[in-house]
């Protein structure tokens, strides 16, 4: 828009984050696969899901000063390459986030992770909707740099959500599937 880029300008440009974020799946996920047996072995090889939760620290703190400066170099009109630049590392850190995140869903709901999956992908899908639904507006409204900059917050909260069921994950859970080992025994 406030380059004046025809679509096809614009599809090129959007190739940094579809690079980032396949380069950030590939290598997340390996590096969720290697801090698991890492910490596996540390734990006398007894693992539990949120341990795989531990390898999003880095994506979950990065992400955020990502989506935030991208906002603001759009904001400035600052040359192309600088978009660039932060929509590979926008897309690289948030597919490193959500290969970790998937993978712990699957480890977490053993004998359910389809209907997890499920769950996850139609919450994705509902939430893409909203954010599209109001980009357009808060953008006119606000401009680049503070719609990005609302969006960095959304990212960082989210981030500390992560980093709480990272470290407080286990417990709950143990408790939710004893609650339902004793819902199921009633029957």
């Amino acid at each position: 828009m406030h380059y004046n880029y025809n679509a096809l300008a614009i599809g090129l440009v959007i190739v940094a984050f579809g690079i980032g974020s396949i380069t950030g799946s590939l290598l997340g996920g390996r590096f969720s696969d290697h801090e698991l047996a890492r910490l596996k072995t540390a734990n006398n090889n007894v693992s539990y899901p949120e341990m795989r939760l531990k390898s999003v620290i880095y994506s979950a703190c990065l992400l955020p000063p990502f989506i935030l400066a991208f906002g603001w170099v759009c904001e400035q009109h600052v040359h192309v390459a600088a978009l660039c630049v932060f929509l590979f590392f926008c897309g690289f850190f948030s597919s490193w986030t959500y290969a970790s995140t998937l993978a712990y869903i699957v480890d977490s709901n053993t004998g359910r992770s389809s209907s997890a999956v499920a769950t996850n992908s139609a919450f994705r899908g509902i939430s893409a909707f909203v954010a599209i639904e109001i980009a357009v507006p808060l953008q006119d409204g606000l401009g680049d740099g503070w719609t990005y900059t609302l969006w960095a917050g959304l990212m960082l909260i989210s981030g500390l959500l992560i980093l709480l069921i990272a470290c407080r994950g286990q417990g709950w859970r143990q408790k939710a599937e004893e609650r339902e080992r004793l819902y199921t025994n009633k029957d």
